[in-house]
């Protein structure tokens, strides 16, 4: 499974937009993704402009290039994007088509397109109807993608619905530090194949909050040892996490070289960022600018 960084970054592959500045582009031999750029700016976003965009890109490394799409709308999503597969395809691009919330009620143009992403609130992206969507894309031979992953539970859960791979803004964050846990992320999740059949545990994993994992302590005698969860199974934050030298608890890099305190930060599952749990809410893990982009 693949990694696709928003931020360029020279050891990961690069999501870019027309929105972008000319100096963020695919780097020679650098393996890309061409997104529309609706969802960070729709105001912005005409058929032309991206098609003469796409135009002057190198299509020879790229995973595919997205119809148009409305976040979190199927049906305007189809309506949109199904008079530009064509002309996509056209300038030699793999055509990705962009599910939204209620795809599952409608047709998915699967012979007109090479790739499914899965777009959507966060709520959708975890049903179980986006997870059979990408089943049967994965059956039928297509590319499938998951767009806003910004963390190892995310990236678990990605992978075991079928996804090939998945994007994220991470790096826009203290980037030496992130770029070491995707690399964890892409290492340990590319070792541990879960060939789809977790998904349904993974989807439960991707939706509870940090706040219901245990504080992990040392000491064989520690009672807390039995409600553990196991490493593979620990959501790991965006920065290295070491030991606390008095208590035994695992400490973030905000938090390194405190005396007796638990360390309780966790990564916000769209943005990356690190929250204390309280921050965090209930439902699925997000911080509250995250939480009001999707409301």
């Amino acid at each position: 499974m693949i990694y696709v960084s928003g931020p360029p970054h020279q050891d990961l592959p690069l999501l870019t937009t027309p929105n972008r500045p000319s100096s963020v582009q695919p780097q020679e031999g650098q393996v890309w993704v061409a997104d529309n750029g609706r969802f960070s700016a729709p105001q912005n976003y005409t058929d032309e402009k991206y098609l003469a965009w796409l135009a002057k890109m190198p299509a020879e490394l790229c995973l595919f290039a997205t119809a148009p799409d409305v976040v979190g709308d199927a049906a305007a999503t189809l309506a949109l994007s199904a008079p530009m597969f064509a002309p996509i395809r056209a300038l030699g691009f793999p055509v990705a088509f962009v599910a939204q919330d209620g795809q599952e009620a409608l047709p998915v143009p699967w012979d007109e397109i090479d790739a499914l992403f899965i777009g959507g609130t966060t709520a959708w992206k975890l049903s179980t109807a986006a997870a059979e969507i990408a089943q049967e894309a994965k059956r039928r031979g297509k590319w499938v993608h998951m767009g806003r992953v910004n963390s190892l539970k995310r990236y678990r859960y990605a992978e075991s619905i079928g996804c090939d791979s998945a994007d994220g803004t991470q790096l826009r964050f203290r980037p030496d530090d992130h770029i070491e846990a995707i690399r964890h992320w892409v290492s340990h999740v590319n070792a541990n194949p879960s060939l789809w059949g977790n998904w349904k545990e993974n989807r439960d994993v991707a939706r509870t909050n940090a706040t219901t994992m245990p504080n992990v302590q040392v000491g064989t005698d520690n009672p807390a040892r039995s409600r553990e969860a196991p490493e593979s199974m620990r959501p790991l934050p965006a920065v290295t996490r070491t030991r606390c030298a008095s208590c035994g608890n695992w400490a973030c890099a905000v938090h390194q070289g405190h005396i007796g305190e638990k360390c309780d930060c966790w990564p916000c599952d769209d943005c990356g960022e690190l929250f204390p749990p309280y921050k965090l809410d209930d439902e699925y893990g997000l911080c509250q600018g995250c939480r009001d982009l999707i409301a």
